[in-house]
């Protein structure tokens, strides 16, 4: 039975992929038979959202009438793995009453820990997206985040290297009789909303987006827009830098109604599109089939397309709305819609990958400094002596001990190599090493740190993109003159020194900061050394 024409009175024309977050090795991965994920009276079971957790439990949301299965109301359930076991689907949005429906869930994880669902319904006379936020055991109540005129649909999320979120989603609007869909997007950043930004505008429609981050911090993004006069869809993509999206790119490219599709980085770099395709059975018929491609070097060359599901040989039976997660199992589940074994029904299956184990990753991971004020080359009469400690951190998050090498960078409008380390790191291990920073004819001004971990021998392309990890600001070196430490010689300086002028050690009107070049006594060269630098702000 396909889905098109049994929920389509209930607006499944929401079955569009809401979620885009997915995880593999190679395109000669192999997978597992499908697996009932949960059973339930004859019922609509579809579009899945998937979450692995930090906390090592995996959540699974979906779109069901299960409920009441003679009703055209639809819900989100929701179930957890927890300990090898899951939960019992529990129902989350029957609050109240009504024939609202309640579609196309998708998970994300904020790095605060906080796990928000976000989903579509119908509670205005038009569909919105919504969420709900997960702490402690405890859903927070239901937060309306659109208004916009049209059907805001398919809501996809990820979280970006910095914490920031970002959320999109198709709003569908007809004009003058003509259907479009646009992408949009919101951004939680210190929590707090960013206004709506449209990112497509074109005469076409554009729908379900899928997003995931890469270790680079890239945001990836992909959607099914419809080409040749709707003839059929195929799926694009675009990239966010951190600073603006890059233009659309074509992905998929056949004759075929290609749709829903979902993007990841699995454990080992690669990126990983799944999607479904809508193959020729003969004299008319169609059914829906997953596909997948992958990219081994951060999307500058992709695999072929390759079917992942297929015909069980007994009836025209579809695949549909893929969501693949990267477990602490080290393979992937992929998780989608089916109406096997015949045709009747739709429920939630799964494939699990071939383990993606062992591979080489280390990662840059924290950078800290002391002191983080200084003068260049340090100020003996203050007890100064120039050196800044840099403490870096490097974190394996692979399945090898790794010896690496960390070089620090201090960077202004002049770069500095504050110096390198070494060290060994076990898988699964933190190593902490420090660099001591001579700052000796080191120019004034605030410098960022950026710490750098070499590849290690094996590690791909995809996992060399978290190697880099950098903090604005850290170290500020003063200019020699700045007495009061406000990083500026001004009048200020000029008249503390002039106090000091002839000063010695427990004499009145002594400032250690105003002996400058260190002699015991504020004279005629400190004053000389503060009126060349008189007027540099930092």
């Amino acid at each position: 039975m396909r889905k098109e024409a049994t929920v389509g009175i209930i607006f499944l024309l929401l079955s569009v992929s809401a979620v885009g977050l997915f995880h593999s090795v190679k395109a000669s991965t192999s997978w597992s038979s499908p697996t009932l994920f949960s059973t339930s009276p004859p019922a609509f079971n579809i579009l899945p959202a998937a979450l692995q957790a930090r906390d090592t439990r995996v959540y699974v949301a979906w779109e069901s009438n299960r409920g009441d299965p003679s009703s055209t109301r639809f819900d989100i359930w929701y179930s957890i793995l927890s300990g090898g076991i899951w939960s019992t689907p529990t129902n989350l949005t029957s609050k109240g009453s009504g024939n609202f429906n309640n579609a196309q869930p998708a998970l994300v994880q904020h790095t605060n820990g906080t796990i928000f669902l976000f989903w579509t319904a119908n509670f205005t006379g038009s569909y919105n997206i919504y969420y709900e936020r997960y702490n402690s055991g405890v859903w927070s109540k239901r937060v309306a985040l659109t208004t916009g005129v049209g059907m805001d649909v398919s809501p996809d999320a990820t979280v970006s290297n910095n914490g920031t979120m970002f959320l999109m989603w198709s709003r569908r609007t007809i004009s003058g009789g003509t259907a479009t869909a646009q992408l949009f997007l919101k951004t939680l950043k210190n929590n707090v909303w960013s206004p709506e930004v449209q990112l497509t505008s074109d005469s076409t429609q554009n729908d379900a987006p899928g997003l995931t981050t890469t270790t680079d911090g890239t945001i990836w993004l992909v959607w099914q827009k419809w080409i040749r006069n709707a003839a059929d869809s195929q799926v694009f993509s675009m990239k966010y830098n951190g600073t603006v999206w890059s233009p659309a790119v074509q992905l998929v490219f056949s004759s075929l109604l290609d749709s829903h599709p979902s993007i990841m980085q699995d454990r080992n770099g690669t990126i990983w599109i799944f999607w479904s395709r809508d193959l020729p059975l003969g004299g008319g018929l169609f059914e829906l089939k997953l596909f997948a491609k992958n990219s081994i070097d951060n999307g500058a060359t992709w695999s072929a397309d390759q079917q992942i599901t297929f015909d069980p040989v007994c009836c025209q039976i579809d695949d549909d709305d893929p969501v693949a997660i990267m477990t602490l199992y080290n393979n992937i589940w992929l998780f989608y819609d089916s109406d096997l074994p015949d045709a009747s029904s739709f429920s939630i299956y799964y494939l699990t990958s071939s383990l993606i184990f062992p591979v080489h990753n280390v990662a840059a991971s924290g950078i800290s400094a002391n002191p983080i004020v200084t003068y260049p080359g340090g100020m003996k009469s203050v007890g100064q002596n120039g050196i800044v400690k840099i403490n870096v951190t490097v974190t394996n998050p692979g399945d090898f001990t790794e010896n690496v090498v960390v070089q620090v960078t201090a960077v202004n409008k002049t770069s500095y190599v504050a110096g390198s380390a070494t060290g060994a790191v076990a898988p699964g291990q933190a190593r902490y090493l420090t660099i001591n920073w001579n700052t000796s004819g080191v120019a004034a001004g605030r410098y960022k740190l950026v710490e750098t971990v070499s590849p290690v021998p094996g590690e791909t392309p995809g996992n060399i993109g978290n190697n880099t990890f950098s903090v604005k600001s850290v170290v500020h070196i003063l200019p020699l003159g700045d007495v009061e430490q406000d990083g500026n010689v001004d009048i200020i300086d000029a008249s503390t020194v002039a106090l000091a002028f002839q000063t010695t050690p427990g004499t009145p009107h002594w400032n250690p900061y105003a002996d400058i070049n260190g002699n015991g006594i504020v004279d005629i060269i400190d004053v000389s050394i503060m009126a060349k630098n008189f007027g540099v702000v930092t």
